[in-house]
């Protein structure tokens, strides 16, 4: 099929520009839109949460309704469509297990308990509306746990024997563990609960079945592919992933650059490499935005985070009052656990002026400091891929990161190569390494030609889509030419 185009269908529980909880939803509306734009038929299949702005991303009736039987209920399922996203048709699972909850996953009590039999759900009813549409993929591509059932359905149903299913690992940590009882309540045989199946320690794991019945599996970064096969990284899964390492492989995630990019954002004054000095407008802007005195010359640095110890917070919050100590100002987009909200508010109200804090979520806020910080701090425990480093890098907003996963892969540190860097990174999970490398960044920025070229080779690097599309296409292709699964 070399050449030709290919009938793929992504099916992920998340998709800009329709629902986001997070990195995931940036990557599967980017993928779509992306081999759409190569000259692939693609269908995005999502659920319709309730979260969905429907008039504005035109959503309407798709004229496809199918009546589902899960073990012994029956689920009436309806379908909407929309042609928001360019080249791509978007379908959305309607019922009211997604449409009447305000969240995707869960609210502040925590996951929703009926998760399981939510995207137990989607998957049958995503495979389903695909046969209604007329729509036989050449490939499958799933994402995360919420679409681990969809390989193994593809595997029991001879009218996909043609059809060929990707799954890509985008956080080994979430695994859609569910009990048992769930087999008989989605109507799958209790032959699935095995070692080499379903079973996870008596439970069952949805991440397991896309595991063991994709034809091949995915992460979002090189790096983060060879972690997974570690006990550190693998979450209890790495044996598992070891004996499938041979349909492993790790893709490194791209940007949006429609989205993210300095030379056309609409939300801040707009600069690129020639115009350097019009960044510092944006910083004035940031300042005044997030209520910090704007001084020339005074280095300041952006957080955008999930509050989160995977995010590195643990390691920040011992850091903050030797980052204080330094001459820096600090602005910090972000919600999550609790004692970390608590910890950044204390600190914000104890260093009045110089750490900006604004808990939740404001992309207006997110585009102005990607714009205005001089860096942008990105310590995670680990990170499978990470998108905000490299938008940072296109904005010449300098990144220090922790060099994991995705990190490790795309920023090169500036004190190991100084004339091939774009960043700052520190091997140690510890506090005092991040400091010191927050230390070499302030110290780099205080000679101005040397923090000049160091922020236009952070431009010139290219994390488009494209080289990550090339390669899912030369995944896809080899299996599509395959004459069996798996």
């Amino acid at each position: 099929m070399a050449g030709q185009p290919l009938k793929i269908a992504v099916i992920a529980s998340e998709a800009v520009p329709f629902a986001k909880t997070g990195g995931l939803a940036d990557v599967t509306g980017a993928m779509a839109k992306e081999l759409a734009r190569a000259g692939h038929d693609v269908v995005l299949v999502l659920p319709a949460h309730q979260r969905i702005d429907r008039l504005p991303l035109g959503l309407k009736p798709a004229g496809l309704r199918a009546e589902l039987a899960l073990g012994q209920e029956r689920y009436a399922v309806g379908a909407l469509e929309s042609g928001f996203l360019p080249g791509v048709r978007s379908l959305f699972v309607d019922h009211p297990l997604f449409a009447a909850r305000p969240e995707l996953y869960g609210d502040a009590g925590g996951d929703y308990p009926d998760n399981g039999l939510r995207y137990g759900l989607f998957a049958r009813a995503a495979l389903e509306l695909l046969k209604l549409a007329g729509f036989v993929p050449d490939i499958v591509h799933c994402h995360d746990w919420q679409t681990g059932l969809v390989p193994v359905l593809l595997r029991q149903d001879d009218a996909w024997q043609n059809t060929r299913s990707v799954f890509t690992i985008h956080n080994l940590a979430y695994q859609g563990i569910f009990n048992r009882q769930l087999l008989q309540t989605l109507g799958l045989p209790n032959s699935l609960f095995h070692i080499d199946g379903l079973e996870y320690y008596g439970q069952i794991s949805f991440l397991k079945g896309g595991l063991f019945f994709a034809d091949a599996l995915t992460t979002v970064s090189p790096s983060y592919a060879r972690q997974v096969l570690t006990p550190g990284y693998g979450c209890g899964l790495d044996g598992a992933l070891r004996a499938l390492q041979g349909k492993l492989s790790g893709i490194l995630n791209g940007v949006d650059y429609g989205e993210w990019d300095p030379a056309r954002d609409p939300y801040i004054p707009r600069y690129d490499p020639s115009k350097l000095h019009l960044k510092e407008s944006v910083k004035r802007i940031l300042c005044k935005r997030a209520g910090l005195e704007y001084r020339n010359g005074r280095p300041l640095a952006g957080i955008i985070s999930r509050l989160a110890s995977q995010k590195g917070w643990d390691l920040l919050s011992d850091a903050l009052p030797g980052l204080m100590q330094q001459e820096l100002d600090l602005v910090v987009l972000g919600a999550g656990d609790r004692p970390y909200q608590e910890m950044l508010q204390q600190a914000a109200a104890r260093h009045r002026g110089r750490i900006g804090l604004k808990l939740g979520f404001d992309n207006e806020l997110a585009h102005l400091i990607y714009g205005g910080a001089d860096l942008f701090i990105m310590p995670s425990q680990y990170e499978p891929c990470g998108l905000g480093q490299m938008i940072a890098l296109k904005y010449g907003t300098v990144p220090v990161v922790h060099a994991t996963g995705g990190l490790a892969d795309t920023i090169t540190d500036f004190r190991t190569a100084s004339e091939t860097a774009n960043g700052f990174s520190f091997a140690g999970y510890r506090a005092e390494e991040l400091q010191q490398a927050v230390a070499g960044a302030l110290a780099a920025y205080r000679v101005i030609p040397q923090w000049q070229a160091l922020m236009k080779r952070a431009m010139a690097c290219d994390f488009s889509w494209a080289s990550s599309i090339s390669r899912y296409l030369d995944l896809y292709r080899s299996l599509a030419g395959s004459d069996s699964p798996n």
